[in-house]
């Protein structure tokens, strides 16, 4: 299963992978609180969040780094 969202991630372009990060720090954010109100029952999905939102971040960095490579050539 994690292969298969790692692939659908490196075919989205540089606009929608920073649409997605933005899209779940926002539902990280309301995970959160709904931790601390204590309406939360699955605290698993905070550690999901958070690690969809690494891999997007990772792509997003490493989509920036080739950029600057090529740029230096």
């Amino acid at each position: 299963m994690q292969n298969r969202i790692l692939k659908e991630l490196k075919n989205k372009t540089y606009q929608q992978l920073e649409k997605e990060a933005g899209e779940k720090s926002v539902e990280l954010a309301r995970l959160s609180g709904e931790l601390a109100t204590g309406r939360l029952k699955n605290v698993r999905l905070i550690k999901g969040a958070r690690i969809h939102l690494a891999r997007v971040k990772t792509l997003i960095r490493q989509m920036q780094m080739t950029e600057g490579a090529e740029k230096r050539v």
